[in-house]
């Protein structure tokens, strides 16, 4: 667009972050040099002005353009938090944990971190160096806090409310292993969720992968049990997403092959 060929902005008020608020037009009036005859409601002289429709389409053009160039792209905008309700511990994220009932009063909660081996030691009081270790990895916020409140219930309080907050999510990867007839390693970022069915597709399935009988073997956080979760990618591809499982870290995903019977 030619700027000059529209008459000029009156100014602007200053611009906050991202905002700009555009003036109205100054008046533009020309020196009348002459009236063409018959007068200015004459025909002639209604055949020298613009559209009107044109005109204000022509402001409307030129406020939009405006507007655009004073909204930049945002480049520092924050990186979106994990949801507290459904993220799964990993190994290096730290909590903030307080118990209310504590009788050594303190306006900080304490920090704690979850060990390599995805467990966390919890003080049952600030005065006291007897603590509570459990098993976190894989288990949302929630199920600890529940399984945290029934053992300081059972031996150090009578209802004890805990507070159990995420402060800094891991960065560390997590890895899935698929073997059978479907090889490779699907990596999880933190914070991340990917299905059995998503892992699969990121891996070359061809025609001999059986999806209707995958298999994943996980280790049971808090058992320390072996368990072999069934799952039917066939029925998940044919629209039931019910049959599908997150994956969680060191899972092993087995896609058999399919069995041909010649006769």
């Amino acid at each position: 667009m030619n700027m000059e060929d529209h008459p000029p902005f009156s100014g602007y008020s200053s611009m906050g972050e991202g905002h700009a608020i555009v003036g109205k037009p100054r008046s533009t009036a020309v020196p009348v040099t002459g009236v063409p005859a018959g007068g200015p409601g004459s025909a002639s002289a209604q055949q020298g002005r613009p559209p009107r429709l044109a005109v204000w389409l022509g402001w409307a053009v030129a406020a939009s353009c405006l507007a655009g160039w004073a909204l930049p792209a945002q480049t520092n905008a924050p990186l979106a938090e994990p949801r507290q309700d459904t993220y799964q511990l990993m190994p290096q994220d730290k909590l903030r944990f307080r118990i209310e009932e504590d009788p050594v009063k303190s306006t900080e909660p304490a920090e704690l971190l979850v060990t390599a081996l995805g467990e966390v030691s919890f003080p049952v009081s600030r005065g006291f160096d007897t603590a509570i270790t459990l098993s976190v990895l894989g288990k949302t916020l929630e199920q600890v806090k529940t399984e945290l409140k029934a053992r300081l219930d059972a031996d150090y309080y009578q209802d004890a409310h805990c507070s159990l907050q995420l402060v800094i999510q891991s960065q560390r990867t997590a890895q899935v292993q698929y073997f059978g007839a479907v090889r490779g390693v699907v990596k999880i970022q933190s914070g991340e969720k990917k299905t059995v069915t998503d892992g699969l597709f990121e891996l070359t399935v061809d025609d001999y992968a059986d999806l209707r009988r995958v298999t994943i073997n996980r280790l049971d956080p808090v058992t320390k049990k072996a368990q072999y979760l069934k799952v039917n990618v066939q029925k998940v591809l044919e629209g039931d997403r019910t049959q599908d499982v997150v994956l969680q870290d060191g899972d092993r995903v087995e896609v058999p092959q399919k069995t041909f019977l010649f006769r």
